[in-house]
């Protein structure tokens, strides 16, 4: 984190300097200082010792932590790809009935990559069952609010 911040700093470098002559630029070194705050932070942390701990057991929970910390995000977002890969697998392959409770469950989705909707996209384009064919349009147009019929007939929204 210090590491990102210190090179945030360096990045906007040189348009602090050019902004300190109307002192907005001031602003500008806001990641140098909170750099040094966490430098200063983590080298008081690394010098405590809590109850005669040796350093092999700090050591070890800030390595856990910060497995937990980067971990964790990584977890969860496996997990939610998978289940909208899942998602769109059914809403492609499966039935009327099935792809229609897909439609459904893509809706409680956030964000849908880019990849899916070019998924759901393709097998719009390549469906022969018009039942199928609108659920597809229905869930690429709740998904990025664009109609695919348009997009096949060379007609922009």
């Amino acid at each position: 984190m210090r590491l990102r911040t210190v090179v945030i700093g360096i990045a906007i470098l040189p348009l602090s300097v050019l902004g300190l002559m109307v002192l907005i630029g001031v602003f500008g070194f806001t990641p140098f200082a909170t750099a040094f705050v966490f430098l200063r932070n983590g080298v008081r942390a690394a010098r405590i010792n809590v109850n005669d701990a040796a350093l092999r057991s700090r050591l070890g929970t800030a390595v856990l932590s910060g497995a937990l910390v980067i971990g964790m995000p990584v977890i969860a977002h496996a997990r939610v790809e998978s289940d909208v890969s899942a998602t769109v697998e059914t809403l492609i392959s499966g039935s009327a009935p099935e792809a229609e409770a897909a439609a459904q469950r893509l809706k409680t989705f956030r964000f849908v990559s880019h990849r899916h909707t070019e998924d759901i996209a393709a097998a719009y384009a390549n469906e022969p069952n018009t039942t199928k064919r609108e659920i597809l349009n229905d869930a690429y147009k709740s998904v990025t609010g664009n109609d695919l019929f348009w997009r096949y007939h060379g007609i922009a929204d």
